[in-house]
C-alpha cells in the first residue's frame, strides 16, 4: 500500500515542480501587465527556489522524526496554498509571498 501511495506520489510531485517552473516563466508578461512594479518581477521567479532552499533543512528533519504520509499531504497543501496566494493576490508583494509559500511546499513535495 505505502509503495504504491509512494509511486503515485512521485509522479504528481514532478508534474507539480515542472508545471510550477513552466507557468511561472509563461505568466511573467500578464503578472507585469496586472499587478506592475517591473523592478520586483524577478523575485516571482526566484521566490520559488528561495522558499525551498529556507525550508529544506527543516522538512528533512521532519521527514527523519514524524510519519512521511502527513509530511507529504502537508507539503501538497502547502504548495496549493502557496499557490491560492498567488492567484489572490492584489500585488506583486502578495504574488511574490505566494511563490516563497509555495517553494516550502514544493520542497517538501520533493523530499517526499
Amino acid at each position: 500500500m505505502v509503495s504504491s501511495f509512494k509511486a503515485i506520489y512521485d509522479q504528481i510531485n514532478h508534474k507539480f515542480s515542472g508545471l510550477d517552473t513552466t507557468i511561472a516563466a509563461d505568466v511573467q508578461g500578464p503578472i507585469l501587465e496586472s499587478l506592475g512594479e517591473i523592478e520586483k518581477l524577478a523575485w516571482v521567479g526566484i521566490g520559488f527556489p528561495m522558499g525551498s532552499v529556507a525550508a529544506i533543512l527543516l522538512i528533512g528533519w521532519c521527514y527523519a522524526l514524524f510519519e512521511i504520509k502527513y509530511l507529504m499531504i502537508g507539503s501538497v497543501l502547502l504548495f496549493e496554498i502557496g499557490s491560492a496566494v498567488c492567484g489572490a493576490a492584489p500585488t506583486m508583494n502578495g504574488m511574490i509571498v505566494g511563490r516563497v509559500i509555495a517553494g516550502s511546499g514544493g520542497a517538501g513535495m520533493y523530499l517526499g
